[in-house]
C-alpha cells in the first residue's frame, strides 16, 4: 500500500512539473505553494539545522511527512524542475516576531516568501521586517544544501 502511494505522489508531483514547466515565473510559483499547501503537515521531519542530513525530494516524497522544512525543499525543488535557476532561489530559518513560531521559508527572487503563510505568495520586502532570519541556506549542484550569509 505505501508503495502504491509513493508512486502515486511521484506521479502527481512529475504531472505537477510538467503542467507548470511553460508558465510564467509567477505562475510557477503560485501553482506550485498551492499544490505543496494540499498535503498533510507534521509537525517534525527534519532537523533545520543540520542540512547534510536533508533527503531529496524522492525520498520526501515517499517518506510522505511534510514539516515546514520538507516543503520548503519541496517548493524549492519543483520551481528548480521547472526553470528556476538555484541562485535565484534560497531557504531561510526564521522566527517570527509577533508570535516567536520558527520555521522554514523559500524565497524566490528576492521578492516572493513562500511557506511564510499557508497557501500564500508573501511579498518579501513588503514583509521582512516581522520576522527575524536565523540561518539561510542555498542548494548547490549536487542536490545538497549548504549554509550562507545574507
Amino acid at each position: 500500500k505505501q508503495m502504491r502511494k509513493s508512486y502515486t505522489n511521484m506521479k502527481s508531483w512529475r504531472d505537477l512539473r510538467e503542467e507548470i514547466i511553460n508558465k510564467t515565473p509567477i505562475e510557477k510559483i503560485t501553482e506550485t505553494v498551492n499544490y505543496w499547501s494540499k498535503v498533510g503537515r507534521v509537525n517534525y521531519y527534519m532537523d533545520w539545522d543540520k542540512p547534510e542530513n536533508w533527503v531529496n525530494p524522492w525520498e520526501i516524497i515517499n517518506d510522505d511527512y511534510y514539516d515546514d522544512v520538507a516543503l520548503s525543499i519541496m517548493m524549492l525543488e519543483t520551481l528548480i524542475y521547472t526553470g528556476f535557476d538555484t541562485s535565484d532561489i534560497s531557504l531561510h530559518f526564521i522566527i517570527n516576531k509577533e508570535d516567536n513560531c520558527r520555521f522554514m521559508v523559500c524565497v524566490v527572487e528576492g521578492k516572493y516568501l513562500l511557506n511564510y503563510s499557508h497557501n500564500e505568495v508573501i511579498d518579501f520586502e513588503e514583509n521582512k521586517n516581522k520576522f527575524s532570519i536565523i540561518d539561510s541556506f542555498k542548494r548547490i549542484n549536487n542536490g545538497k544544501y549548504e549554509r550562507i550569509t545574507c
